[in-house]
């Protein structure tokens, strides 16, 4: 299937007898892919989505951890697990999610446990002031986002779960596979 997206576009030429510039409206109609609509709504709905997120967090009160951290804390609400593996299950830098977890020590909601199979090392694990946190702030951003969706009908709704596992899917994979 072919989408066909029309451009106007006005070129400006100079007209050599009068030595007047001139403008002249060009119409091009271009195909573009299926693909690649579905990209364009997709990256146009990204900002629309990340600001939604920042309106309900903001809602939620100074005390509340940053969508990072609520990602961060649901990865260490069961077994304690190391620096490596948090920041690869948060797709995260090393150095970020140590300077995450810094923050989150500091403000009580994880805590450093002496790795017994490795003394150079760390696990990591949640406090139950963060688990708390986690749970609270995820239960109120689901709720907003779930008042959010209402309207949709029931086929809409279908539609969107099934393209979200889809994303998911695609996104789970490895960049280079």
């Amino acid at each position: 299937m072919s989408i066909y997206l029309t451009i106007n576009k006005i070129d400006i030429l100079q007209n050599s007898r009068y030595n007047q510039p001139t403008m002249k409206k060009q119409t091009t109609t271009t195909s573009i892919s299926e693909r690649e609509e579905l990209t364009q709504l997709l990256l146009a709905t990204f900002p629309q989505l990340k600001q939604a997120l920042a309106t309900q967090h903001a809602q939620l009160g100074a005390d509340t951890p940053t969508l990072g951290q609520i990602q961060m804390l649901g990865q260490l609400l069961g077994q304690p697990i190391t620096l490596g593996t948090l920041a690869e299950r948060c797709r995260i830098t090393r150095q970020g999610a140590s300077l995450q977890v810094q923050q989150l020590v500091e403000r009580g909601w994880v805590r450093r446990i002496p790795d017994s199979n490795d003394r150079r090392s760390a696990l990591l694990a949640a406090t139950d002031e963060g688990r708390t946190h986690c749970i609270a702030s995820r239960s109120a951003l689901l709720a907003a986002f779930a008042q959010r969706l209402a309207p949709l009908a029931p086929e809409e709704a279908a539609a969107l779960r099934l393209a979200l596992h889809a994303l998911q899917r695609i996104f789970a994979q490895p960049d280079d596979a």
